[in-house]
């Protein structure tokens, strides 16, 4: 899949990750945590909510650390 940076992917319908590099290591894409959606609507976080995000951290699958190409 070819993707650009400021794409979005979302998850489950409820995390959407903003793309910010076209390098794909393994499959996967350098991506940001920028909206979750819940049952009052869709919020924009900042960086540091992302990282911090249990939504995001409880699911190793998301976590990946490689060098960027």
């Amino acid at each position: 899949m070819f993707i650009r940076p400021k794409d979005y992917i979302g998850v489950d319908d409820k995390l959407f990750f903003a793309v910010v590099s076209e390098c794909q290591e393994e499959g996967r894409a350098l991506t940001w945590l920028r909206y979750i959606k819940d049952g009052y609507g869709m919020h924009k976080i900042d960086t540091v909510a992302g990282q911090k995000a249990e939504s995001v951290n409880s699911r190793p699958e998301f976590l990946f650390s490689q060098p960027v190409c």
